[in-house]
């Protein structure tokens, strides 16, 4: 999937709130579950030369593993919106 595919997949079901369940088929098959949480900005090559002007991650929390993974979009071939406000609907749960 290329970012502006991503972006349109964000703009056409306004998935701003973070709290929306989509589905995310990743290159190596397998399909997940999950909240996108936030885009990363592109960097620049740092003086250590670290970050090398490599593109965006993406940051998706999946619920099968309760998990937060970070993907580049390339690595992601397929969006689905299954649940807008998905969260909206859970209670919180206070920890003692």
């Amino acid at each position: 999937m290329t970012k502006d595919q991503f972006n349109d997949f964000i703009n056409t079901y306004e998935l701003y709130s973070f709290d929306d369940l989509i589905e995310i088929t990743h290159v190596d098959g397998l399909i997940h579950q999950g909240i996108w949480m936030s885009s990363t900005p592109p960097l620049d090559e740092s003086m250590d030369g670290k970050f090398a002007g490599k593109g965006e991650y993406e940051i998706f929390y999946l619920f099968e593993s309760d998990r937060f993974v970070i993907w580049f979009i390339d690595e992601v071939t397929n969006l689905k919106c299954l649940q807008k406000g998905y969260l909206k609907g859970l209670p919180y749960q206070l920890a003692l």
